[in-house]
C-alpha cells in the first residue's frame, strides 16, 4: 500500500500547525494532530506561518518558503538543507509541515538524524487511490519507469517506525472474477496494485525471468502486450516480478482482470499455479486451468508471513508456454480487510426495514410504541451430528438451541445403509431426521454416492459392470424416494474432483448421469457437490476453483440436466492454516456459477491457533455474498470428534465453542424498542430471520403481536403495515 507520510516539527512552545494538504485529507490529518494537542490550519507544499505561539490564534497570512525544490517527490530527496530546516524551527510560533511519499523505514531514519523533537502524521491511502489524484503525474512517470526509487511502485513500502497519528481511507474490495476464458485480456484491477508495469504497456520493464529460463515481450494481432516464457525445461521458469510485502498484510492476487495465463498449445489446458518465493518459504497463492486460445483468469491470494523482498512467478509443466499479462497484487491491512467484512454483511445479510402502523380506519398511528424481537436466524448454521444424540438429551438441548441446519455424518451413507448386500436398514437416520424435524432443524442428505473407491460399501467394489449398474440404481431410488421432501440438498457424488469410482466404471459422464437421476427424484432440493481442498490449499490443481467449475459446467450441460435443475456448490472446508485471502478469492471466482455455495464440512486441526484460526474462516464465508450457508463438521462421540470439537464430554464449551456462541449472537438482530415517527413509520435494520413485532398505543389501549420475515429477497422498499 503506497502511503503519503507527512512529517512535521512542533517546536515545544508553538502549539499551532499547518496542514500540508487540501480537501478530505486535510480534514482528516487537522483531526488527527488536533488530537496530539495542536490548532491546525490549511496549507499546500512546503508552508510556514508566523504567530505569536502559544495563545495567538494564527491569523498572518501565510509566506511561502521558496526554499529548495518541490517537497511533493521524495522527502530524502528533498533539497532543504539542515541548517535551513533548524533556522526555520528556530522561529517562534512556526510550526513546519514537510511532505514526501516515501514511507520507507530506511529514509524515516535518515530524517531522524536531522530533526528533533518532531513526530508525524501518517496519511494511509491505498495506491489506487493515490494514483487517481496524481495532480502533477509522479506516478504516471514512476509507472512508466522515468522515476526511480518511488515509494509503492519500484521502491519498498515500510510504515513508520514512530508515527504518532494515523489517518486511514480503505480501499472498497473487488469481487469480480470470471468463469470464462476471454478473448482479450482485461484491465488490471486495483491498477496492478504493486505490481509495476501490470499490463506489459512498457515492454518487460519490472518484470524478470525466474529460475534461469527465458522470457520475452509478445504482442496480439491486436497490439496488446504481455510477458512469456519460452522453451522452458523446469516447471517454474516462468515471467516473475520481485515485490516487497509488509507482514500481517492481506494480499489480493489478480481478479478480473489481473493474472491472465494463456498456453498456445493445441493439446487443450494446463494448470498454471501462482506462487510467491519469500525468504525461505514458497507461499501458494491460487491455481486456474488454462486452456488454449484465449485468457483464464486466475485469482487467488497471500497472507504475507513477515516484512521482506519477495518474488512471484509461476508454475506448470514444461509443455507449454505460459503467457501472461494484466497482473494485480493488492494489499489489505486488518482494518480494510475488516471494513470489507463490515459492508458485505451490511448488504448482504441485513435488510433496512420500514413498519407503518396504521389505525382500524387506515389512518397512521403516530407515537406508537414498537418492538422488535428476534425469534430465528435467517442465515443456515448448522453442525454435524452423528447417532449419539439420540441417546443423549444433553447433546439434543445443546444442539437444538444453537443451530438451524444439520447434516448427518456418517448414518445416511451408502455403507451405513446397507453395509450387506441386500439389507437395507434406515433406522438410525429415520430416528435423527424425525429429532432434526421436531426442533425446526433442516437436514443436508449426505451422502447418495461416494466416488472414493475405499469408501465404498465393501461388496460394492467387487461388483461386475452391469451388477454394479444395478446396484447403484436401486441405491439411488431407495435412499432419495424415503427422504425426498424432507432434505434441503443432496450430496449427489461426494469427492468427484479427486476421485473418479463412478467414473472409471461407467464412463467420464457417470457423475452428470446420477445429477440427471437426482434431480428427477427430488426436484425440490439442490443437488450438490461436495469437495475438499477447492478452499483449504491453493495449490491444489484436482480441485481449484476453475477445475471444480469446469465439473459442475459439465454435470449441469449433460443432456437432461436442464436449467432448472437446482445445482449448489459444496465445499467441504477441513483446514490447518487457512489463508484468508485465498479463501476469498476462490468464492469470488465459484460465485461467478450463480448457485448457491454452502461451506458443509468446516473444521481446522488442533494446535494452540484453532480457536482463532476458526473465527477467521466463519467470518470470511459468513461475509461472502455468495454463500448460503455453514456447516461445522463437529459431530460429537463419546471418544471425542472427527477433528475439531465444540464441548467436552459434559457439553461445556472449549475455546472453539466459545467462537460459534459468540459468532451466533453478534449475527443475529436482539430486540428492537422505539415510538413510530409523526406519520406512523418505524424502521429497523434487521438480519435477516423470523422476528416477533409488537405494536401498541397506550391511547388506544390496544396491543398487536405479528410476525415478520425478512431474507434476500426482501424489497427494501417494502412497508409492512400493521393495524393497531
Amino acid at each position: 500500500m503506497a502511503s503519503l507520510p507527512v512529517p512535521h516539527t512542533l517546536p515545544r512552545a508553538s502549539p499551532a500547525i499547518v496542514g500540508a494538504a487540501r480537501g478530505r485529507a486535510a480534514v482528516r490529518v487537522r483531526t488527527a494532530t488536533a488530537a496530539l494537542g495542536g490548532r491546525c490550519g490549511g496549507g499546500g507544499g512546503m508552508e510556514q506561518r508566523h504567530g505569536e505561539a502559544p495563545h495567538s490564534p494564527v491569523k498572518e497570512k501565510p509566506v511561502m518558503s521558496n526554499i529548495g525544490k518541490s517537497t511533493n517527490i521524495l522527502w530524502h530527496n528533498c533539497l532543504i538543507g539542515q541548517s535551513d530546516r533548524q533556522k526555520l524551527l528556530g522561529q517562534k510560533g512556526c510550526v513546519v509541515w514537510i511532505t514526501g511519499l516515501s514511507g520507507s523505514g530506511f529514509y524515516e531514519r535518515f530524517r531522524i538524524l536531522f530533526i528533533e523533537q518532531s513526530f508525524q502524521v501518517f496519511i494511509d491511502l491505498p495506491l489506487k487511490i493515490c494514483e487517481a489524484r496524481d495532480p502533477k503525474g509522479l506516478y504516471k512517470l514512476a509507472r512508466t519507469g522515468k522515476i526511480k526509487g518511488f515509494t509503492g511502485i519500484d521502491d519498498p513500502y515500510e510504515p513508520p517506525i514512530n508515527g504518532a497519528a494515523a489517518v486511514m481511507q480503505s480501499l472498497p474490495y473487488d469481487y469480480s472474477s470470471s468463469a470464462e476464458c476471454l478473448p482479450e485480456p482485461l484491465e488490471p484491477q486495483y491498477g496492478g496494485g504493486i505490481l509495476r508495469n501490470a499490463n506489459f504497456s512498457a515492454g518487460l520493464q519490472g518484470w524478470s525471468a525466474f529460475g534461469h529460463g527465458a522470457v520475452e515481450e509478445g504482442a496480439s494481432a491486436s497490439g496488446n502486450s504481455y510477458g512469456v516464457a519460452r522453451n522452458r525445461t523446469r516447471p517454474y521458469q516462468s515471467v516473475s516480478q520481485k515485490v516487497y510485502l509488509q507482514n500481517d498484510t492481506h494480499y489480493t492476487l489478480s481478479g478480473q482482470s489481473t493474472e491472465l495465463l494463456r498456453l498456445p498449445v493445441s493439446n487443450g489446458s494446463a494448470d498454471i499455479r501462482a506462487v510467491v518465493k519469500t525468504d525461505g518459504d514458497f507461499v501458494h497463492a491460487g491455481v486456474v486451468e488454462a486452456r488454449s486460445g484465449c485468457w483464464s483468469i486466475l485469482k487467488g491470494g497471500l497472507t504475507a508471513p513477515a516484512s521482506g523482498a519477495a518474488e512471484l512467478y509461476f508454475e506448470s509443466n514444461t509443455t507449454a508456454d505460459i503467457w501472461v499479462d494484466s497482473a494485480s497484487l493488492q494489499p489489505f491491512s486488518r482494518e480494510e480487510w475488516a471494513a470489507h467484512h463490515s459492508a458485505a454483511i451490511k448488504s448482504a445479510r441485513k435488510k433496512a426495514v420500514r413498519l407503518r402502523a396504521r389505525g382500524s380506519a387506515g389512518e397512521p398511528v403516530p407515537g406508537a410504541h414498537v418492538r422488535i424481537e428476534h425469534v430465528r436466524s435467517g442465515f443456515p448454521l448448522g453442525s454435524a451430528m452423528g447417532a449419539e444424540i439420540l441417546r443423549s438429551p444433553a447433546y439434543q438441548r445443546w444442539f437444538a438451541s444453537r443451530f438451524t441446519v444439520a447434516t448427518f455424518e456418517n448414518e445416511m451413507k451408502w455403507s451405513s445403509t446397507e453395509r450387506v448386500r441386500g439389507r437395507e436398514d434406515y433406522s438410525v437416520p429415520d430416528a435423527m431426521l424425525r429429532f432434526a424435524r421436531s426442533h425446526g432443524i433442516a437436514v443436508r442428505g449426505h451422502n447418495v454416492f461416494w466416488d472414493q473407491p475405499g469408501q465404498q460399501p465393501a461388496w460394492v467394489r467387487s461388483l461386475p459392470y452391469r451388477q454394479l449398474l444395478q446396484a447403484t440404481a436401486r441405491r439411488i431410488r431407495s435412499v432419495m424416494s424415503r427422504y425426498a421432501g424432507q432434505v434441503v440438498a443432496w450430496d449427489v457424488v461426494n469427492e468427484n474432483l479427486h476421485f473418479r469410482f463412478f467414473e472409471d466404471r461407467f464412463g467420464r459422464d457417470a457423475s452428470a448421469e446420477l445429477y440427471r437421476k437426482a434431480h428427477q427424484m427430488d426436484g425440490q432440493a439442490l443437488v450438490s457437490m461436495n469437495e475438499f481442498n477447492t478452499l483449504e490449499w491453493p495449490g491444489d490443481p484436482k480441485a481449484g476453483p476453475s477445475k471444480y467449475l469446469g465439473k459442475l459446467f459439465q454435470i449441469k450441460e449433460f443432456p437432461g440436466n436442464t436449467n432448472d435443475a437446482r445445482m449448489a456448490i459444496g465445499l467441504q472446508g477441513h483446514f490447518s492454516v487457512p489463508s484468508i485471502p485465498y479463501i476469498r478469492a476462490a468464492l469470488d471466482t465459484l460465485s461467478r456459477a450463480n448457485a448457491p455455495i454452502w461451506l458443509t464440512e468446516i473444521d481446522v486441526a488442533p494446535g494452540p491457533n484453532q480457536a482463532y484460526h476458526l473465527e477467521q474462516i466463519l467470518r470470511e464465508v459468513y461475509a461472502h455474498p455468495a454463500v448460503h450457508g455453514i456447516i461445522l463438521w463437529t459431530a460429537r462421540h463419546r471418544q471425542g470428534c472427527y477433528v475439531m470439537c465444540l464441548t467436552d464430554n459434559n457439553f461445556q464449551n472449549l475455546p472453539t465453542g466459545d467462537v460459534v456462541d459468540r459468532l451466533i449472537a453478534e449475527w443475529k438482530t436482539h430486540s428492537h424498542t422505539g415510538v413510530a415517527d409523526a406519520d406512523g413509520y418505524y424502521e429497523a435494520e434487521l438480519f435477516h430471520g423470523d422476528y416477533k413485532v409488537t405494536v401498541s398505543h397506550p391511547a388506544a389501549n390496544s396491543t398487536v403481536v405479528q410476525s415478520l420475515s425478512v431474507d434476500r429477497e426482501t424489497d427494501p422498499d417494502t412497508e409492512f403495515t400493521i393495524h393497531v
